[in-house]
C-alpha cells in the first residue's frame, strides 16, 4: 500500500513537472512570435493565469531565458514591465549535407548566424565529419539544442531510404547515429522539402496558405520536388513523394525532361503555385515554359508560375525554421 502510495506521489510530481514544462513552452513560442510583451499580453494571448504567467516569466529570467524590454504604462498609470525572449540563451544548427562537402550555420533564437563554415568531404567520412564539426560547435556553443539537416534523397523517420550520392549513406539511420554521439536531438529532412518550406514560410501570404505548391528543384544529384498541399508538407507513405527523377519516360534533352516533370505536377496535384529552381550556374527558359504551359492545359487549371535562383537561401531558411521549431516540441512546421 506504501508503494503504490509513494508511486502515485512521484507520478504527481514527473505530471506536475511536465505541465510546469509545457507552459514555459508555450509563453517562450509566444514571446518568439510576438517579440516583446508584457504579463498580461502573455496571460491574455495564451488564456492562462496572469499569476502563473508572472511565475514562470520571472524564473525564465532568473535564467537568463528572458530579458527586460522597455515599460509600458497600464491604465491606472502604472509602469508594467515588457519582456522578450533572450535570442541567444539557445543555439540551433543547421547541415546541408552534399555528396561532396558539408555546410553548417549556428543560429540563434532568431535565426541570426552566429557563425559558418564548409568542409570539403572525400569518401565514406561523412558522418565522421559531421560527429567532429558538431562536438567543435558544442565545446564552443553550450546552449546548442538543436539540430536539423538536409540531405538529397529519400529521407523516412530519419532514416536515408535513398540517395543516388553519397550512396553508402543508404539505409543509415544518420539523425540517430549522430544524436547519440553528440547526445542532442538531431532531425533528418529531404531537401527539396526543406527548400520548399523556406520558400513557402517566405514568399507565399499568409492568407493564401491554405492552398498547394510545388517547388521543383535540379541540384547536383538532381531533381527533386517539394509538395505542400493544405499547409501540409507531402511525404507519401515512405517519404518518396516529390522523387520527379523516377517519372517515365526519361528524356535526354533536358528541356523535354523539364516538361515531362511539369506535366505530371499539374496534371496529378494542380498547385496553386509552381516553384521551378534550377541549379546556381543554370538558366532556365521562363517563356518557354511558359508557353509551354499555356499550350498544354486548360487555362483555369494553369498554376502560378514562379521563378527562383535563391536555392542555397531557400534551404538554410527552411532548415532554420525547422531547427527553431524543434526546440519546441509539438511545434513541427506545417504538419510535417
Amino acid at each position: 500500500m506504501l508503494i503504490q502510495i509513494e508511486n502515485i506521489f512521484l507520478k504527481g510530481i514527473v505530471m506536475s513537472e511536465d505541465l510546469h514544462e509545457r507552459n514555459k513552452n508555450r509563453i517562450k513560442k509566444f514571446l518568439l512570435n510576438f517579440l516583446s510583451c508584457t504579463q498580461k499580453d502573455v496571460a491574455d494571448g495564451l488564456e492562462m493565469n496572469l499569476s502563473l504567467v508572472g511565475k514562470i516569466i520571472d524564473e525564465m529570467q532568473k535564467n537568463g531565458e528572458v530579458v527586460q524590454a522597455g515599460q509600458d504604462i497600464s491604465r491606472g498609470g502604472w509602469l508594467i514591465n515588457r519582456y522578450r525572449l533572450n535570442e541567444d540563451s539557445s543555439y540551433a544548427m543547421i547541415i546541408c549535407l552534399t555528396m561532396k562537402t558539408i555546410k553548417i550555420q549556428v543560429i540563434n533564437l532568431f535565426k541570426k548566424v552566429k557563425e559558418e563554415q564548409t568542409f570539403e568531404v572525400a569518401g565514406e567520412k561523412h558522418i565522421d565529419c559531421l560527429n567532429k564539426a558538431i562536438l567543435d560547435v558544442k565545446s564552443r556553443y553550450p546552449a546548442l539544442r538543436s539540430i536539423a539537416m538536409s540531405v538529397p534523397g529519400n529521407v523516412q523517420e530519419g532514416k536515408i531510404m535513398y540517395v543516388s550520392q553519397p550512396n553508402y549513406l543508404v539505409g543509415t539511420d544518420i539523425a540517430q547515429i549522430l544524436s547519440q554521439k553528440c547526445e542532442l536531438p538531431v532531425f533528418t529532412f529531404n531537401d527539396a522539402n526543406v527548400m520548399a518550406l523556406g520558400y513557402y514560410t517566405k514568399h507565399i501570404e499568409i492568407s493564401l496558405k491554405n492552398n498547394s505548391m510545388v517547388y521543383l528543384c535540379c541540384t547536383e544529384t538532381g531533381p527533386g520536388a517539394g509538395v505542400i498541399v493544405d499547409s501540409k508538407i507531402v511525404n507519401g507513405f515512405s517519404g518518396f513523394a516529390g522523387e520527379v527523377y523516377a517519372i517515365w519516360p526519361r528524356q535526354e534533352n533536358e528541356t523535354l525532361q523539364i516538361q515531362n516533370y511539369i506535366s505530371a505536377i499539374i496534371s496529378v496535384i494542380n498547385p496553386r503555385y509552381l516553384v521551378l529552381s534550377p541549379q546556381t550556374n543554370k538558366k532556365i527558359d521562363e517563356d518557354a515554359i511558359k508557353e509551354f504551359v499555356c499550350a498544354n492545359f486548360p487555362e483555369h487549371s494553369i498554376p502560378e508560375l514562379r521563378f527562383s535562383s535563391e536555392t542555397e537561401i531557400n534551404l538554410t531558411d527552411g532548415l532554420a525554421a525547422l531547427a527553431i521549431a524543434n526546440l519546441f516540441p509539438n511545434r513541427f512546421l506545417l504538419n510535417w
